[in-house]
């Protein structure tokens, strides 16, 4: 056996297992036995992401909003390991045209049950597929989303497939874990907390990982977030989480050193 096909066998191998892991994840969240009702999401969720005029100063809301409606309304928008497809509805409300996929058979059932629930089927077309084999044509999207998605991958592998179905001056927005601290990771390890992994295979990302995809896409941009937001593993009030968002923006562009602390990451990138 080669080089090449012991790395595929890898890979091979780590899909099966992630596969399992996200079937079994989805399935303890919504078991046998959810309503329609559980699938809709509320005119204040879109109130969250769709029409924005500010920036927001959360992760994964500001790489939606990387994503400007004006922008996607109308054009191809692919929505990378899309789970149970809560932003392809997100980016089909902002106009796009989405294409969504997942290597969870569980997970893109619930997706098509959600976005016709939505009203949105004939804007969101999901499937069961690997990043590794993408069966899009060349050159086919314009915008490319993903929410801690990439952590998860071979990264060159995944983003050498994803390159080669975005058209030449298309844009991809990520959504990822960061951890570029070892202090942190060390407290992370020893903090009687829950940990928020869903596979065996996934890590958080570090600065070499973005200069790894920076040799993949040649114009790479970041913007780190969260810091004492990792607090909300210990509140889910709103008001205490909206402070801390905000206390998070005020220290990250006050003290930029900070940033190599933070929790996650906004990952551009421009074929």
């Amino acid at each position: 056996m080669n080089e090449m096909e012991t790395a595929d066998q890898v890979i091979n191998e780590r899909e099966t297992a992630e596969l399992e892991s996200f079937d079994k994840l989805v399935h303890d969240e919504f078991g046998d036995n959810f309503s329609e009702e559980d699938l809709k999401l509320s005119d204040d969720i879109m109130a969250h992401h769709v029409g924005l005029k500010k920036a927001p100063i959360m992760g994964y809301r500001y790489a939606l909003y990387r994503l400007k409606d004006s922008d996607i309304n109308g054009e191809n928008v692919l929505n990378i390991a899309a789970g149970t497809g809560y932003e392809s509805i997100i980016l089909a409300r902002k106009g796009g045209r989405v294409f969504a996929f997942d290597i969870s058979p569980v997970s893109v059932e619930i997706a098509k049950k959600r976005a016709r629930v939505n009203g949105l089927s004939g804007r969101i077309t999901t499937e069961v597929m690997s990043v590794y084999q993408l069966t899009y044509t060349d050159n086919m999207f314009e915008y490319v989303y993903g929410n801690a998605c990439l952590h998860h991958f071979e990264l060159e592998k995944g983003l050498t497939e994803i390159k080669r179905v975005m058209k030449k001056g298309g844009k991809a927005v990520f959504c990822e874990p960061l951890g570029s601290s070892e202090l942190f990771k060390t407290i992370r390890s020893l903090v009687p907390i829950r940990k928020n992994i869903v596979s065996p295979f996934e890590r958080q990302l570090n600065y070499e990982d973005i200069r790894a995809i920076g040799k993949v896409f040649s114009d790479v941009r970041i913007r780190e977030f969260g810091f004492f937001n990792r607090l909300d593993r210990l509140t889910h009030n709103k008001v205490i989480l909206s402070v801390l968002a905000k206390l998070d923006d005020l220290a990250l562009n006050i003290f930029p050193f900070l940033r190599r602390y933070a929790r996650s990451v906004v990952i551009e990138v421009i074929k």
